[in-house]
């Protein structure tokens, strides 16, 4: 499989003490199978910690056997439940490798905000989980696929730059 992943910093190895917390699919390296969405991201961190320069690279995740993948498909209960978890700092409930699904960036990310500060009910309700569900059908979104153990990263080799803006 082949990913992108979209940064201002210069890349030899993957380096899991640059993994952040609290993001949608927790600890891990994030990637994209689309090189335009990696390139967005790029540009917003370029700006965001007025770097210089900003670069894709392509990196290609190998198969292994014993590789365990969790994809969530669209914009769904079980990614959102997933996502919230996350992003507000509870125990990643996943053990698989790799977490394959949409990012909440955006007017997704906006959406899942709302329903995080309570803006649809309280979160977990029912209720609020509908309203934002329903909101969510109406947005375009792209995926992320993020690579969480060992066992992933050592499947991942960066083949090279695939886009930089110097």
């Amino acid at each position: 499989m082949i990913v992108y992943h979209g940064t201002i910093y210069p890349i030899q190895a993957i380096d899991p003490k640059r993994f952040k917390k609290n993001k949608d699919f927790g600890l891990g390296f994030y990637t994209t199978s689309n090189v335009e969405q990696a390139k967005r991201f790029a540009q917003r961190l370029k700006r965001l910690e007025s770097a210089p320069s900003c670069v894709v690279y392509e990196i290609e995740v190998k198969d292994h056997p014993l590789l365990k993948t969790k994809n969530f498909h669209g914009l769904a209960e079980d990614w959102l439940d997933y996502v919230v978890a996350n992003r507000t700092g509870k125990q990643d409930y996943l053990t698989e490798d790799i977490i394959i699904g949409p990012v909440a960036d955006d007017s997704v990310g906006a959406t899942v905000s709302n329903y995080t500060a309570n803006a649809y009910g309280e979160v977990g309700t029912k209720r609020a989980k509908q309203i934002a569900l329903e909101l969510l059908k109406l947005e375009v979104y792209t995926d992320q696929i993020v690579l969480k153990t060992d066992l992933a990263l050592q499947q991942a080799e960066i083949k090279g730059v695939a886009w930089s803006d110097k």
